[in-house]
């Protein structure tokens, strides 16, 4: 995950600086130090980034430009018993 994931898949999320930092039990400051370039150590990095993944963000490889985007979010399926009881059957 690269400074700029970070900060996109954040804000896709909808989250601020410091709640991504209690998410992940670390310092404000260590997301914005990430964020802006700024060298962090890699576990860090990495904590970031699974946090951010468990809370739905999915990053793009760099395979024709690395990028970030929300989960498909599966929507629930109807119980089979209520299929048709809408038109009488």
């Amino acid at each position: 995950m690269t400074p700029v994931q970070c900060r996109e898949a954040r804000e896709l999320l909808g989250l601020t600086e410091e709640q991504l930092a209690d998410m992940a039990d670390l310092s404000g400051s260590t997301v914005a130090d990430f964020e802006a370039g700024r060298g962090v150590a890699d576990c860090l990095a990495d904590a970031l980034e699974v946090t951010l993944e468990a809370a739905g963000a999915e990053f793009i490889a760099d395979g024709g430009g690395a990028g970030v985007r929300l989960r498909n979010r599966v929507e629930p399926k109807e119980p089979a018993s209520s299929l048709g009881a809408a038109d009488g059957q």
